[in-house]
Protein backbone atom coordinates (compact mmCIF):
# COMPACT_ATOMS: atom_id res chain seq x y z
CA UNK A 1 0.00 0.00 0.00
CA UNK A 2 2.48 2.58 1.01
CA UNK A 3 4.59 1.68 -1.65
CA UNK A 4 1.88 1.93 -4.56
CA UNK A 5 1.36 5.55 -3.18
CA UNK A 6 4.49 6.36 -3.37
CA UNK A 7 5.33 5.14 -6.96
CA UNK A 8 2.04 7.13 -7.47
CA UNK A 9 3.30 10.14 -6.06
CA UNK A 10 6.94 9.95 -8.04
CA UNK A 11 4.83 9.01 -11.75
CA UNK A 12 2.27 11.86 -11.07
CA UNK A 13 5.33 14.37 -9.99
CA UNK A 14 7.76 13.54 -12.88
CA UNK A 15 4.51 13.59 -15.28
CA UNK A 16 3.63 17.09 -14.55
CA UNK A 17 7.73 18.10 -14.46
CA UNK A 18 7.69 16.36 -17.97
CA UNK A 19 11.25 15.59 -19.69
CA UNK A 20 13.29 16.69 -22.50
CA UNK A 21 10.53 16.59 -25.55
CA UNK A 22 9.22 19.61 -26.71
CA UNK A 23 6.53 20.33 -29.31
CA UNK A 24 6.90 23.04 -32.31
CA UNK A 25 5.63 25.50 -29.95
CA UNK A 26 8.36 24.68 -27.04
CA UNK A 27 5.87 23.59 -25.01
CA UNK A 28 7.22 20.02 -22.78
CA UNK A 29 5.80 16.35 -23.42
CA UNK A 30 4.76 13.43 -21.55
CA UNK A 31 7.30 10.85 -23.30
CA UNK A 32 6.42 6.63 -22.78
CA UNK A 33 8.73 3.82 -24.29
CA UNK A 34 7.23 0.81 -24.63
CA UNK A 35 9.52 -2.79 -24.45
CA UNK A 36 9.18 -6.29 -24.78
CA UNK A 37 12.04 -9.00 -25.65
CA UNK A 38 12.46 -7.98 -29.44
CA UNK A 39 10.40 -5.01 -30.39
CA UNK A 40 8.40 -6.47 -33.01
CA UNK A 41 4.87 -8.10 -31.70
CA UNK A 42 3.78 -6.44 -27.83
CA UNK A 43 5.69 -3.02 -27.64
CA UNK A 44 4.84 -2.29 -31.70
CA UNK A 45 1.27 -3.10 -30.68
CA UNK A 46 1.49 -1.21 -27.24
CA UNK A 47 2.66 2.06 -29.17
CA UNK A 48 0.41 2.19 -32.26
CA UNK A 49 -2.89 1.62 -30.07
CA UNK A 50 -1.71 4.00 -27.67
CA UNK A 51 -0.96 6.55 -30.14
CA UNK A 52 -4.94 5.93 -32.05
CA UNK A 53 -6.18 6.20 -28.33
CA UNK A 54 -4.13 9.80 -27.82
CA UNK A 55 -5.51 11.02 -31.24
CA UNK A 56 -9.10 9.83 -30.78
CA UNK A 57 -8.83 12.51 -27.35
CA UNK A 58 -6.93 15.14 -29.66
CA UNK A 59 -3.95 14.17 -27.64
CA UNK A 60 -0.93 13.23 -30.09
CA UNK A 61 0.81 16.04 -29.76
CA UNK A 62 0.96 15.92 -26.14
CA UNK A 63 3.38 12.97 -26.20
CA UNK A 64 6.20 11.71 -27.56
CA UNK A 65 5.80 7.64 -27.92
CA UNK A 66 8.65 5.00 -28.88
CA UNK A 67 9.02 1.19 -28.61
CA UNK A 68 12.18 -0.74 -27.90
CA UNK A 69 13.73 -3.63 -27.36
CA UNK A 70 15.67 -5.71 -24.39
CA UNK A 71 17.47 -7.36 -27.16
CA UNK A 72 18.67 -5.94 -30.15
CA UNK A 73 17.53 -9.50 -32.10
CA UNK A 74 15.64 -7.58 -34.77
CA UNK A 75 17.06 -3.71 -34.90
CA UNK A 76 15.72 -2.08 -37.64
CA UNK A 77 13.53 -4.25 -38.72
CA UNK A 78 9.51 -4.20 -39.40
CA UNK A 79 6.87 -5.30 -36.76
CA UNK A 80 6.02 -9.12 -37.31
CA UNK A 81 3.72 -9.31 -40.30
CA UNK A 82 1.11 -11.02 -38.46
CA UNK A 83 0.97 -8.06 -35.43
CA UNK A 84 1.15 -5.36 -38.75
CA UNK A 85 -1.90 -7.51 -40.20
CA UNK A 86 -3.83 -8.05 -36.82
CA UNK A 87 -3.08 -4.24 -35.59
CA UNK A 88 -4.85 -3.40 -39.15
CA UNK A 89 -7.23 -5.07 -38.83
CA UNK A 90 -8.12 -3.48 -35.41
CA UNK A 91 -7.40 -0.49 -37.35
CA UNK A 92 -3.86 0.46 -35.57
CA UNK A 93 -1.58 1.42 -38.40
CA UNK A 94 2.52 0.28 -36.86
CA UNK A 95 3.86 -0.31 -40.25
CA UNK A 96 6.33 2.37 -40.21
CA UNK A 97 7.85 1.43 -36.69
CA UNK A 98 11.21 0.36 -36.51
CA UNK A 99 12.88 -1.92 -34.08
CA UNK A 100 15.42 -0.63 -31.89
CA UNK A 101 17.15 -1.75 -28.20
CA UNK A 102 16.92 0.25 -25.10
CA UNK A 103 19.58 2.21 -24.24
CA UNK A 104 20.76 3.55 -20.80
CA UNK A 105 19.92 6.74 -22.10
CA UNK A 106 16.11 5.97 -22.69
CA UNK A 107 15.86 5.88 -18.52
CA UNK A 108 16.53 9.76 -18.68
CA UNK A 109 14.77 10.43 -21.07
CA UNK A 110 11.63 8.55 -20.71
CA UNK A 111 9.04 9.58 -18.39
CA UNK A 112 7.88 6.39 -17.86
CA UNK A 113 9.12 3.06 -19.41
CA UNK A 114 6.61 0.27 -19.66
CA UNK A 115 7.80 -3.80 -19.61
CA UNK A 116 5.62 -6.07 -20.90
CA UNK A 117 6.39 -8.90 -18.49
CA UNK A 118 8.48 -9.62 -15.61
CA UNK A 119 11.33 -10.90 -17.49
CA UNK A 120 10.91 -7.39 -19.16
CA UNK A 121 10.90 -5.70 -15.86
CA UNK A 122 13.51 -7.80 -14.52
CA UNK A 123 16.03 -6.69 -17.42
CA UNK A 124 14.66 -3.18 -17.30
CA UNK A 125 15.73 -2.96 -13.94
CA UNK A 126 19.22 -4.30 -14.63
CA UNK A 127 20.00 -2.30 -17.12
CA UNK A 128 18.45 1.27 -15.26
CA UNK A 129 20.67 2.88 -13.34
CA UNK A 130 18.77 2.70 -9.67
CA UNK A 131 17.39 6.28 -9.26
CA UNK A 132 15.12 5.49 -12.23
CA UNK A 133 13.35 2.42 -11.07
CA UNK A 134 9.99 4.17 -10.43
CA UNK A 135 10.05 5.19 -13.73
CA UNK A 136 9.49 1.01 -14.99
CA UNK A 137 5.74 -0.07 -14.97
CA UNK A 138 4.71 -3.95 -15.61
CA UNK A 139 1.92 -3.29 -18.42
CA UNK A 140 -1.22 -5.32 -17.50
CA UNK A 141 -0.03 -5.45 -13.64
CA UNK A 142 0.01 -1.60 -13.36
CA UNK A 143 -3.00 -0.76 -16.06
CA UNK A 144 -4.75 -3.64 -16.45
CA UNK A 145 -5.50 -5.46 -13.06
CA UNK A 146 -8.97 -6.42 -13.96
CA UNK A 147 -7.71 -9.11 -16.37
CA UNK A 148 -6.15 -10.90 -13.74
CA UNK A 149 -3.08 -11.18 -15.64
CA UNK A 150 -0.05 -9.70 -14.46
CA UNK A 151 2.16 -10.20 -17.65
CA UNK A 152 0.99 -9.53 -21.44
CA UNK A 153 2.02 -13.12 -23.00
CA UNK A 154 4.47 -13.11 -26.11
CA UNK A 155 2.35 -14.05 -29.37
CA UNK A 156 5.54 -14.04 -31.26
CA UNK A 157 5.27 -17.87 -31.31
CA UNK A 158 1.46 -18.14 -31.54
CA UNK A 159 -1.36 -17.60 -33.75
CA UNK A 160 -3.30 -14.58 -35.42
CA UNK A 161 -5.63 -15.89 -32.30
CA UNK A 162 -2.65 -14.99 -29.64
CA UNK A 163 -2.19 -11.28 -31.50
CA UNK A 164 -5.86 -10.57 -31.24
CA UNK A 165 -5.46 -11.21 -28.00
CA UNK A 166 -2.41 -9.31 -27.06
CA UNK A 167 -4.30 -6.79 -28.85
CA UNK A 168 -7.35 -6.91 -26.84
CA UNK A 169 -5.61 -6.80 -23.21
CA UNK A 170 -2.80 -3.54 -24.94
CA UNK A 171 -6.51 -1.92 -25.70
CA UNK A 172 -7.70 -2.28 -21.97
CA UNK A 173 -4.64 -1.40 -20.44
CA UNK A 174 -3.46 1.55 -22.51
CA UNK A 175 -7.57 2.95 -21.95
CA UNK A 176 -6.43 2.86 -18.18
CA UNK A 177 -3.35 4.34 -18.63
CA UNK A 178 -4.64 7.50 -20.86
CA UNK A 179 -7.38 7.86 -18.11
CA UNK A 180 -4.09 7.93 -15.50
CA UNK A 181 -3.03 10.98 -17.95
CA UNK A 182 -6.65 12.35 -17.51
CA UNK A 183 -7.04 12.44 -14.17
CA UNK A 184 -3.40 14.63 -13.83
Amino acid sequence: MITKTILKISFSTILQCHNKYKDDWGEFMSTILFVCLGNICRSPLAEGIFREKLKQHSLDGDFHLDSAAIKGYHVGKSPDKRAMMMAKINEYDISNLRAREITVSDFEKFDLIIGMDKKNIESLKDISPLIYHYKIKLMLDDYAPSLGLSELADPYKGNLNDFQTTIDHLEIACENLLKEFLEL
